[in-house]
């Protein structure tokens, strides 16, 4: 576009203003709208309210358009710029979009204490429950429980009642409070009785029973857990088998292992076996029946491989379970067997995740030779390189700074020898944020420095925007000026 809200000499010594200006030259599109959806939260964060919505109105797609105005509006209602906040979600056509609009600016008034404007923004809205919720749980959090909890009797829809109870339990939980959270979910549990989606409800049951156990009232726990129990066992959807492991696990936690074994026996698919499998393997580690956890583990991998692809309902959720299963073994300190499981994962991309949680899991345990091993079998060079960066700071964390000053510096060597720029740049991004939170801030301003040079070798204008809209949020949050040498290559970059 030939206007340019942000001016030429701001685009070329500030990195933000760089990836806004870039983003606003793009030609109208969707690309244009995801630029500037890259760029807007950025500016939303330091307070430029009337920028973001001149930015935001530049987006041809409505449905962009109207996402980014309704975070400026919250934006604009954090700040007390309520007017502004009004207008802008009366300017949006959609009625959705407007309901989400002023749900944004109510939470925002609730959020700060100002009750009274949370309420008339409620009264607005057709259906104004999920801002009373936020209301009443910002009510507890003040001290006034009375005055939340009869702002949770004006809620309509009990979904919106429970979900309020059950953070401010979890708010009393953290207190040590239990007693109190105790009573606020038997009060929850009654009003999820009165969901009328099945599967609603099942899942309040379990949020409750979840809460429930971390009050240490595990027989209370059991009931709920077992009211959620018969309902689920009375679906007839493709949920029935998930939200019965989801009861069989909270069951678990109660300690009643006959009934989990029992709530297992309904569940007929075999990825949501495994997932209950595998809690098995955590609550006999946790009590230190190391050869049970491990039994356990290579049962939840045996049945998943029984699974053949006619009896898969979800193959992503089967690949998850597998992957959390490899990073297991790792966790449970066989990292060789983890590497195995990894292996046999069909989806690259999941494999790749559970070689990386595998890698970094051996090198906070010291065991780097396999780590190194786990990290080779990731094909993706970007991963690799990644993966190895998030070695080192596992090093870091565990105490061993040498180990971990010699990964990040072959790290860095390896990403120098990356032939595409887009690779280069986001590795390198990786490698300071891991040189600063280590310790060494000299590392981390040079990585930085290869990062942004790696952004002149790049034409897409899209990856343009969004590494300098990363490079803008590292040198806010470790403090980086620009230099001259930075202004040079942002001239270069703002300039294409």
């Amino acid at each position: 576009m030939s206007q340019h809200f942000i001016s030429r000499a701001d685009a070329e010594s500030n990195f933000l203003d760089a990836a806004g200006y870039v983003a606003e030259s793009i030609p109208a599109g969707e690309s244009h709208g995801s630029a500037i959806a890259t760029v807007v939260p950025l500016y939303l964060e330091k307070g430029k309210v009337d920028l973001a919505a001149e930015l935001a109105n530049t987006v041809d797609d409505p449905f962009t358009r109207d996402r980014l105005l309704i975070a400026v509006a919250g934006k604009c209602a954090e700040i007390d710029d309520d007017e502004y906040a009004m207008q802008l979600v009366e300017a949006i056509e959609d009625p959705g979009f407007q309901a989400q609009g002023y749900e944004r600016i109510g939470f925002a008034k609730a959020d700060k204490g100002e009750f009274e404007k949370a309420g008339d923004i409620a009264a607005m809205m057709m259906h104004p429950d999920s801002v009373l919720a936020r209301i009443a749980v910002k009510k507890a959090a003040a001290g006034d429980h009375r005055g939340a909890m009869e702002t949770i009797g004006e809620i309509e829809f009990p979904r919106d009642a429970v979900m309020a109870l059950n953070t401010i339990a979890a708010a009393s939980i953290k207190t040590e409070a239990n007693e109190q959270a105790v009573e606020l979910l038997s009060t929850a549990e009654s009003k999820a009785a009165e969901i009328e989606h099945d599967e609603e409800r099942i899942r309040s049951y379990a949020e409750i029973g979840n809460l429930l156990i971390d009050t240490g009232d595990k027989g209370k726990a059991f009931q709920v857990y077992e009211n959620a129990r018969s309902d689920a066992e009375e679906l007839d959807s493709t949920h029935r088998d998930t939200l019965l492991a989801q009861v069989a696990i909270g069951i678990l936690h109660t300690g009643s292992v006959d009934h989990t074994d029992r709530v297992l026996d309904a569940v007929a698919d075999k990825t949501q076996i495994a997932s209950v499998v595998l809690a098995f393997a955590r609550d006999h580690w946790q009590k230190n029946e190391k050869d049970e956890a491990f039994e356990a583990l290579e049962e939840a991998y045996a049945v998943l491989l029984s699974q053949h692809e006619n009896e898969t309902r979800d193959s992503r959720a089967k690949f998850i379970v597998m992957t959390a299963v490899a990073a297991q073994f790792a966790g449970f300190e066989k990292c060789e067997r983890a590497v195995e499981i990894a292996d046999t994962i069909p989806d690259e991309t999941h494999k790749t995740n559970a070689l990386s949680q595998i890698a970094q899991l051996a090198a906070s345990q010291g065991l780097y030779q396999l780590a190194e091993h786990a990290a080779g079998e990731i094909d993706s060079e970007l991963d690799r390189m990644i993966t190895t960066v998030l070695m080192g700071r596992a090093a870091s964390n565990s105490g061993d700074a040498e180990k971990s000053a010699e990964l990040l510096l072959d790290a860095s060597d390896a990403i120098a020898k990356l032939s595409e720029p887009t690779m280069r740049h986001s590795a390198f991004i990786e490698l300071s944020r891991a040189y600063f939170e280590t310790g060494d801030p000299i590392e981390g301003a040079s990585s930085f420095d290869k990062a942004m040079a790696a952004l002149l070798e790049v034409r897409n204008s899209t990856f343009r925007v969004s590494g300098l809209s990363d490079l803008s949020k590292l040198a806010e949050e470790f403090g980086l000026e620009v230099t001259d040498a930075h202004r040079e290559i942002l001239k270069s970059v703002v300039g294409h």
